[in-house]
Parts: structure tokens; sequence; C-alpha cells
């Protein structure tokens, strides 16, 4: 049997003379502790599906007591559970994920009542927990989903002009146009060449707003060289909740960042090659990878 220390669940005031107080625990979310909230995939993955929710073992449970459990709305009860095994560790519940649907974004209250199977039959309400629920992803759903992970409802990144061959101190201006379902706590991660800066989250007063990037030196050397160097973002909210890839821009960069130097021809002279002197044979390239 588990003995465990029951004294920080009982009421401040004490036992009475015949019974003591039950006081319940909060329950809890499992995939909003691990996100920081409820993320769309979890709920649309499977519209006949649930999330689970946990109520902690409690001393004075009995079994034949209800758990009725609620989310966000006082009048739906979302699922009932008979305690069997009044010691068992925790309580497994579940909220049917259309539910959560119907109640929708933003912070929902979620609490269960308990209904003793001996004694007072008025039921006792938890402490509430609040559940952040995220339902729409930055920049909206992917209005081509076959293109996905790119995602066209997110504008291409405004750049500056080209071609670029040196890099000013504050770096190189892009433009990310606002998004659909921009929030506080949205955080973009731009890609510029072969490299990637992160971006800080934006605040309140940055919603609606295009974001202003500086993009570094190091990152547009780390980026490469190129006629066409692929500039692209995506964004992830507060939950995790992923926009996917914005179809990318294209700039012309010559800063010495090339993963490659040049090719050498072989039998070139003055740049010229003399198709007479390959007798037939065909020319030859070397390249190398730069160090470093």
């Amino acid at each position: 049997m588990n003995m465990r220390d029951t004294s920080s669940l009982l009421s401040p005031h004490g036992p009475s003379d015949h019974e003591q107080v039950l006081v319940l625990q909060a329950p809890v979310v499992p995939l909003a502790d691990a996100n920081g909230g409820i993320r769309r995939q979890e709920v649309y993955a499977d519209l006949e599906g649930y999330l689970d929710v946990t109520v902690p073992w409690n001393p004075l449970m009995l079994k034949g007591d209800t758990l009725r459990l609620y989310w966000g709305r006082v009048d739906v009860i979302v699922d009932l559970l008979i305690v069997e095994f009044p010691n068992d560790p925790n309580f497994h519940m579940k909220v049917p994920v259309r539910d959560v649907i119907v109640v929708g974004n933003g912070m929902v209250d979620v609490w269960y009542e308990r209904i003793s199977s001996f004694g007072d039959p008025e039921p006792v309400e938890s402490p509430h927990t609040t559940v952040l629920v995220k339902l729409e992803i930055p920049g909206g759903n992917d209005p081509i989903p076959e293109s996905w992970p790119t995602n066209e409802g997110l504008e291409e990144a405004i750049l500056p002009p080209g071609p670029i061959d040196a890099v000013p101190p504050e770096g190189l201006r892009v433009e990310i146009a606002p998004w659909l379902n921009m929030t506080d706590g949205d955080k973009a991660r731009l890609f510029w060449g072969a490299a990637s800066l992160d971006i800080d989250p934006i605040d309140e007063t940055q919603v609606g707003q295009p974001l202003i990037v500086m993009v570094p030196a190091d990152v547009v050397e780390q980026g490469g060289d190129g006629e066409d160097v692929a500039v692209t973002y995506e964004i992830r909210d507060v939950v995790g909740n992923w926009s996917g890839r914005a179809p990318s821009a294209f700039i012309e960069v010559e800063t010495g960042g090339a993963i490659y130097d040049a090719p050498a021809v072989v039998k070139v002279s003055n740049g010229v090659l003399d198709y007479d002197d390959l007798d037939g044979e065909d020319a030859q390239v070397a390249s190398a990878t730069r160090e470093g």
C-alpha cells in the first residue's frame, strides 16, 4: 500500500468532529503543460479524438464517487467518471476535441466536480486550471495544401535592392508583412540562403505591423553567394503552432561568402579555351572547397 502525506490536502482548519474536509486539487492538462497550451494539430489530427485530463489523487476519494469534468462551459459535462480504485495515483478523464473546438480559442477554464458516494450528495467543485487554446496557425491555413511546407498565405519577404556586394554595419533591411493570426509572442525565423536568423518574439505593440529584420553581415556571408540566393521565413506562436515557410524571395549576393571557390578550367589562356588544344578530349575543371 502506498503511503502519502495528506496534510497539505486537508482544510487549514483541520478535521471536523466527524470527518476531514476534502480539499480538491486542480486538474492537469498534460499537453498544455508540455507546450504552453493546446495547439491546432492536437485538436484537428483526429476529430473523433480526445485530450487527456488528469485529476490528482486525493486521500478522501471513495469507491463510487462521481467525477464530472468541465471544459469552459458550466452547463456541459464533457466527461464523467465513477471512481473504482480510490487509491490510484491519478484519475484519467478525457475531453472530446469537438468540445474543445466549440469552446474555441483563448484562456479556457478546466475543472471538475466530485459527488461523494457516502454522505453529502452536493457536488464539490475543484479549483480551476486555465489553459491557453490556439486553434489558428500564424499565416492561416495553407491555401495550396499540395505545396506544403510552403504556405502561400504568407507574403514573400521584401528584400533590399541587389546585387549585394557589401553589408553595411547596421545590416541589410528585410521587411516581413503582417500575417494572418498575428499575436503577441509570435516568433519568426529568417532563412537567408544556407544560414538562418532567429528573431525575438513580437510584443503587443508590433501586432498588425510589418516586422523589420536587420540581417547582419555574418548571416549574409554564411548564406553564400549566388545570383538567386533564396530568402524565406517561418513563424511559431507561443504554443508551437507552425506557419510553414513563406514563398521564397531571391537576391543576388557577391560578398565572397561562397561555399566553393570559382572553378579553374585547365588549358585556359587569358580566359580563352582553345578547342584545338583539347584535340577532341573533354575540358577539365578543378574546384576546391574553401577552408574555415
